[in-house]
């Protein structure tokens, strides 16, 4: 199986968490890092 057989078994409201919860680590791991 491959993930993108996997990611396309997922419900939308899936994708919706995947890709917020994405958008959401690299926003912390961004905001935490020295300017």
């Amino acid at each position: 199986m491959t993930a993108e057989f996997i990611y396309s078994q997922h419900t939308p409201i899936m994708k919706t968490l995947y890709q917020t919860g994405s958008l959401l680590l690299l926003y912390q791991f961004t905001t935490t890092q020295p300017t």
